[in-house]
């Protein structure tokens, strides 16, 4: 993590991991989009959903 974020100071192992899910989820996802089907659904409908699709699955599970 200090690779990717070398000026921001996080302690916590919970704050590694949403900013993990945060970013990496949304980010696998539109690599997995343009893979197998790039035509049907806009990135600029995609990204969105699947990022508050994985606010909802954090808060579920009591990660933030």
């Amino acid at each position: 993590m200090k690779e990717v974020l070398p000026h921001v100071v996080i302690t916590g192992i919970g704050v590694k991991d949403t900013l993990l899910y945060l970013f990496g989820v949304p980010a696998t996802a539109l690599l997995f989009k343009t893979r197998l089907m790039p035509l049907p659904l806009p990135n600029e409908i995609f990204i969105p959903a699947v990022t508050s699709i994985t606010v909802l699955a954090l808060a579920k599970f009591n990660k933030i």
